[in-house]
């Protein structure tokens, strides 16, 4: 294992001993997750968010490289809001529920490790630490899990998948076999939104499908092509 005792010493030691993991690039996080978590909590467990700092795909090799994920050049290159946005969205999005936490803890690693994280380094270090972990992913993770990082091991390493279906979904056959492998849920969506839906909406100054608090996160900074100024054709338009 990678070096990590850095980070166990804020945060992860407080987490109850069992705990569903639910990743993302929450880009930016919506009602579809929302309820997500809420139903993975109903069943009794409580469930840690963990926004993605460094795509696992990008590479960084030095401190300088890091820095990108927290800069503005990065989200014009890539359409990745800077790390500490996305975790302050998803900091609001789950405000005031219990048995619900926000994580740092894929930022700790990366800058710890000087390289992208994956999955399998979190539920290690979290199996380190005696917590025994669940992972929630979306269906199209849930197709590709084979092509995941170590996947065999991980799978181990985990108590059990929650596979949120998509929509007029029919269980691939992908999914199928990985359910053979190891305890498996599937919960239906609740909201038929995506983030790339919110993004769109947002150049149009169109925001919904997400909390009062994301929205003003969106609207302060002028995220996703969200402008606070009237275009011409819309004053002309008056």
């Amino acid at each position: 294992m990678r070096d990590s005792n850095f980070i166990l010493s804020e945060g992860v030691q407080e987490l109850p001993n069992e705990i569903a993991l639910f990743g993302g690039s929450f880009n930016p996080p919506h009602w579809g997750h929302f309820f997500v978590s809420l139903k993975v909590r109903e069943a009794g467990l409580p469930v840690v968010i963990a926004p993605v700092f460094w795509l696992p795909h990008k590479f960084a090799q030095t401190e300088k490289d890091l820095e990108l994920p927290n800069s503005w050049y990065f989200y014009k290159q890539t359409g990745m809001v800077p790390f500490e946005l996305r975790y302050a969205m998803c900091k609001e999005m789950w405000k005031g529920e219990e048995n619900i936490w926000v994580s740092d803890i894929e930022k700790k690693i990366a800058i710890t490790n000087l390289s992208p994280n994956y999955t399998f380094y979190t539920v290690e270090l979290l199996k380190n630490y005696g917590k025994k972990v669940h992972l929630i992913i979306g269906e199209d993770n849930a197709i590709s899990f084979d092509k995941w990082y170590r996947s065999k091991e991980l799978l181990k390493n985990i108590e059990s998948l929650w596979i949120v279906k998509r929509f007029g979904s029919h269980n691939p056959e992908k999914i199928k076999l990985l359910s053979k492998k190891i305890k498996t849920h599937f919960i239906k969506e609740a909201v038929d939104v995506s983030a790339t839906s919110i993004r769109n909406w947002a150049s149009k100054r169109l925001l919904k499908h997400t909390s009062e608090g994301v929205i003003n996160i969106i609207k302060r900074y002028e995220l996703y092509g969200y402008s606070t100024l009237i275009t011409t054709s819309f004053r002309e338009a008056q």
